[in-house]
């Protein structure tokens, strides 16, 4: 069975329906939609999943916008446990976010200018990785790369700020603060190989460096 819809005047537009080629909408003379046991076809005859939308031209194939003043047009993926939102957020200066719909929190944000954050809504450079609800630092045009966390130097490296540099073999990290205001290269078991303190005295092989350059275990021979 079909229903067509079709325009007076001199136009021959027409919109049809096709119940006998699994609920098929036409325009004109063209499929556009197509219903199935399977899901919605949308430029594709024979959808292969629920929503399925095809093109042999277009790029732009879905669109969700929302125009109302700093509005917040925004996809939702969810399973049984945890939901985010895919989002652009116009009360934050129309940022792209990642948000833990769950959790109620940013987990990915990046600015119309580019920047990106991570565990925070508000970057200002061109990466900030943020911890425990850390603020980030004000912008300077050399700082490419910033990681932050939220606690201070309280005499217990679980405070630290660390990246590693490994392979399948071993990694070593560079560590800031934790158990105090210093820079720490640490080797494979997380032994300080080198410590830099702020106000200048560094020390290779000692945590603890009594003066400018401080070499434990240094022995003439």
């Amino acid at each position: 069975h079909s229903i067509r819809l079709e325009a007076g005047g001199t136009t021959s537009t027409y919109l049809e329906y096709r119940g006998y080629l699994g609920h098929s909408w036409y325009v004109d003379s063209t499929r556009k939609a197509t219903l199935d046991a399977t899901g919605l076809g949308l430029g594709v005859d024979s959808p292969d999943t629920l929503l399925h939308v095809q093109s042999s031209t277009a790029s732009d194939l879905i669109k969700v916008s929302g125009t109302g003043t700093d509005s917040n047009p925004n996809i939702q993926i969810a399973n049984d446990a945890r939901a985010y939102n895919l989002q652009v957020v116009g009360a934050r200066s129309d940022a792209f976010e990642i948000w833990d719909r769950t959790a109620g929190a940013t987990r990915l944000s990046i600015s119309t200018s580019g920047n990106v954050g991570i565990g925070t809504n508000a970057p200002t450079g061109l990466l900030n990785l943020m911890a425990d609800n850390a603020t980030p630092y004000a912008g300077a045009s050399d700082v490419l790369l910033d990681l932050k966390r939220g606690v201070t130097n309280s005499g217990s490296a679980a405070n630290a700020t660390a990246i590693r540099l490994g392979n399948n073999s071993n990694g070593f990290k560079i560590s800031y603060g934790g158990a105090a205001d210093h820079l720490q290269f640490l080797d494979g078991g997380s032994s300080a190989v080198m410590t830099l303190v702020n106000g200048g005295t560094v020390g290779i092989g000692t945590a603890s460096p009594i003066c400018r350059l401080d070499l434990a275990g240094a022995g003439g021979g």
